[in-house]
């Protein structure tokens, strides 16, 4: 007993005087900072003493301030100090539980939220707060039993209703969403509220009732009326297509404070989608001069550089904007995906690590795993010295077995569990045990690459369950590699976890189904993401996406009336969508009906001026017609409206080309490839070009060029090759291919112009050697079996043609192989460089 009454005094003396009973001892590791709970009480005295509260705001406001300035774990530090003090500051607690949730430590984060719920029950903000979380982590049912809670405790809480009815608009529960957001109103009117109630509205259709909503809103919430103006601005631009009514909200709202920051941005995007682009720079640079919570407007600027081509001023307005908020990991996110694009691999790593330590954040995380899944073709490439002679300008030759070198790098063989989940130490972990740097074999380097590039998915998925990016890009990775089972995996977790952008998932499916050639599959997914959109009203971006994707997979397959029929539901919908408008334009076109194309492709251009596509295809139909001077308008129209979309410079080229403007043509690949220097296509028509015009000498290089910016587009392979060829370099162009072969092993393409090389110098068993192998890597590709077929119709090999027929009907779904292909005597090599 005196034992336990020393120890009691001994408590008193430390505890500062006074008593609160506790279920849980709160006790700070200080090498670890981890929170231990025990079932104790902690005897303090009933008077509280003020004398401690200070110290604990003070921490608090330091914590926020190393949150601000990226230092997340100096923040977590002062956190768990401020609950040791004072464990009734449950302002601590929550931004505790909140920052180990943003470092994706949901664990800890839902620990801390259950500790500190037991001690404050009727804290609505944790309640709030936790449900958040679950909600991020695709537990919807879980945050809508903690929103429920908090309503019951305060229920015209407008924050709580607020994130409660978005979680019903997510489920297509819109009736219940709009009557959790009716009940309050009345009692709570907030602009968040009629912004919210408007966008349900508009999602379903209802674009007059949601202008009514934000008009109603501006009479009841003076205070808040510029988010609710804001909004009106973008329902005038965005669905009415009302410029001018537009900008005079814009103008309205700058009256009423001209010095808020989310005003200027909203006027520099309504500038950007009009091409107003010095002015779109103008609000943003005001916008850099005023106080802001995070760097969102200096990501929208680099990003209007970026598409004008100035990459150097996107990352100086990127440095300025870390430098102004250095706790923001979107901007370095930004940075590094610009530095990515620039082959500057180092940084863009540095700078993708920077960010998720700051903040662990899935598009960051998907956006370092492509960086090194598209490693693995440069590093076979540039790390091989047989790849450094193929495209330098020697003229040695090496000896190398031609067939030996179909070897398929196949990639598939390190598939992994896609199933697993890392944390950000495991990350650290795997790149200390395997360098980046390190000297692997092309082999072992591509294993390493792939590993991380999964590895880095994973930590996508762990960080956000629901983000829907991940998936598709996840699932687009193993369908690179043939691992078709995988990404349908892939895919059909995003959708039973009802991830978001989910249109991507339904779209990369049939994307999966076609390349499987498994069209009835393909078109039954898509129409089963349509059906579930309509199903809940729905009419956002991801409807009228789904839809065009369907249209055109219409149009490919020869199903004019289903494409006139979708594409005319569709704009019913979306009146003034410019994708839909150019559908409409060239299913009318397949239809051989003229002038209603050319009506569709003008109100295509009209609603999106800056729609670089729609310039590109109603010149080239205008081409297909002859009318030559009306497309060469039109891709004049189209740069001058669109001037950093390179494939628009390469069309308008091509077309010179054909038309025999040779030097014209030369003029627009160079400034193709000046505006957009990693187009590979650009390299390849110039190459191409040159090759026709008997600079072998020139094609080579510009397809040399093309490779060391571009490895990963096999065309360019093909075209050195030809050009050694026509060199008479027999042996080089041999060496190319077949080294293209092992980067690009299921590219059919590359082994059709392989098999006509050996076809046209004699050596007709490799030919048809390679023709089997290739047919037997990429089964989907047509042209493959046609040019086999011919070869075997020259040789008059009955059987063979059997065995092609079989093999076309099976992969392909149709009757590929025609046996009249006895009569053809065309040359087979002739036909390589019109089907490039």
């Amino acid at each position: 007993k005196s034992l336990v009454f020393l120890i009691l005094i001994f408590s008193f003396i430390i505890s500062n005087s006074y008593i609160i009973k506790l279920n849980d001892k709160v006790i700070l590791n200080q090498y670890k900072y981890k929170l231990i709970s025990t079932e104790a009480f902690v005897s303090r005295q009933s008077k509280t003493s003020k004398s401690i509260y200070p110290s604990v705001i003070e921490l608090y406001h330091k914590a926020q301030d190393m949150l601000r300035k990226g230092d997340s774990f100096g923040a977590e530090k002062l956190l768990y100090r401020c609950i040791e003090i004072n464990p009734e500051d449950s302002r601590s607690w929550l931004a505790l539980a909140r920052l180990e949730a943003s470092l994706g430590r949901l664990d800890e984060a839902r620990r801390l939220f259950s500790i500190s719920h037991g001690h404050f029950p009727s804290n609505i903000y944790l309640l709030h707060a936790w449900g958040i979380v679950e909600y991020k982590s695709g537990n919807s049912d879980l945050a809508r039993e903690y929103w429920s809670k908090a309503i019951d405790i305060n229920k015209y809480n407008p924050y709580i209703c607020l994130s409660l009815s978005n979680l019903e608009k997510k489920t297509g529960n819109y009736a219940e969403a709009k009557a959790l957001i009716d009940r309050v109103i009345k009692y709570r009117p907030t602009a968040p509220l009629f912004i919210s109630l408007s966008e349900i509205h508009r999602v379903q259709g209802n674009f007059e009732a949601a202008k009514a909503c934000l008009t109603q809103g501006l009479n009841v919430c003076l205070e808040d009326s510029i988010q609710i103006i804001l909004s009106l601005a973008s329902l005038e631009e965005e669905v009415f297509k009302n410029i001018d009514e537009s900008m005079k909200l814009i103008q309205r709202a700058l009256e009423l404070d001209n010095s808020n920051i989310h005003v200027y941005i909203a006027k520099a995007s309504i500038e950007i989608r009009n091409n107003n682009i010095q002015a779109a720079r103008e609000s943003l640079a005001k916008a850099s001069e005023l106080p802001a919570s995070d760097g969102k407007h200096f990501t929208m600027w680099s990003t209007l550089e970026m598409d004008l081509g100035n990459v150097e001023t996107a990352i100086e307005i990127l440095k300025k904007g870390s430098e102004s908020f250095p706790g923001d990991p979107f901007l370095l996110q930004r940075w590094g995906t610009i530095e990515a694009k620039l082959s500057r691999i180092s940084k863009a790593r540095e700078l993708f690590l920077r960010s998720i330590q700051i903040r662990p954040h899935a598009p960051t995380f998907v956006a370092w795993a492509i960086l090194e899944e598209k490693e693995i073709e440069k590093r076979i490439i540039s790390d091989d010295e047989e790849s450094k002679y193929l495209i330098s300008d020697s003229q040695q030759t090496i000896e190398t077995d031609i067939l030996n070198n179909i070897k398929s790098f196949d990639l598939t063989v390190f598939e992994e569990n896609t199933d697993m989940s890392y944390s950000l130490k495991d990350l650290q972990k795997f790149l200390k045990d395997f360098p980046i740097n390190t000297n692997f074999s092309s082999k072992m380097f591509a294993k390493r690459q792939l590993s991380l590039s999964r590895f880095l998915f994973n930590m996508g998925l762990r960080t956000d369950p629901q983000h829907g990016p991940v998936y598709h890009a996840y699932g687009n990775l193993e369908m690179r590699l043939g691992n078709y089972s995988g990404a349908r995996n892939i895919f059909k977790q995003g959708l039973d976890r009802n991830c978001t952008d989910i249109a991507s998932i339904y779209h990369a499916i049939g994307l999966l189904e076609m390349k499987c050639n498994n069209i009835l599959d393909a078109r039954a997914a898509l129409e089963k993401g349509i059906d579930i959109l309509l199903s809940v009203n729905s009419h956002d971006a991801t409807l009228s996406f789904l839809l065009h994707t369907l249209g055109t997979l219409e149009i490919h397959n020869g199903r004019l009336n289903e494409a006139y029929s979708i594409f005319s539901k569709a704009l019913k919908i979306y009146p003034k969508h410019s994708q839909l408008l150019l559908g409409m334009a060239l299913t009318y076109f397949k239809l051989f009906k003229y002038e209603e194309a050319r009506d569709y492709f003008k109100k295509s251009i009209e609603s999106d001026p800056t729609h670089a596509h729609a310039w590109q295809v109603w010149a080239i139909a205008e081409k297909s017609l002859t009318n030559i001077e009306a497309a060469r308008e039109l891709f004049n129209k189209g740069t001058l409206n669109c001037p950093s979309h390179g494939p628009l410079w390469q069309a308008h080229g091509l077309m010179e080309f054909e038309a025999g403007d040779i030097n014209s043509a030369r003029y627009l690949f160079e400034e193709s490839i000046r505006h957009c220097p990693m187009h590979a296509q650009s390299y390849q028509a110039w190459a191409c070009l040159e090759l026709n015009q008997g600079n072998f000498i020139r094609s080579k290089q510009l397809a040399s060029t093309g490779i060391k910016r571009c490895p990963n587009h096999p065309a360019l392979w093909t075209i050195a090759s030809l050009a050694e060829e026509k060199l008479g370099n027999i042996t080089r162009a041999r060496q190319i291919i077949s080294f293209a072969l092992k980067i690009f092993p299921k590219h059919g393409a590359l082994y059709k112009v392989f098999g006509e090389i050996e076809a046209k110098y004699g050596t007709i068993a490799n030919a048809r050697k390679i023709f089997r192998i290739g047919i037997q890597m990429d089964p989907t590709y047509a042209p493959l079996y046609q040019t086999s077929a011919l070869l075997e119709a020259r040789l008059g090999d009955l059987e063979a043609l059997s065995v092609l027929h079989k093999k076309a009907k099976e992969n392909l779904k149709v009757n590929i192989v025609n046996y009249d292909l006895f009569q053809n005597e065309e040359d087979i090599f002739d036909k390589s460089l019109s089907l490039l």
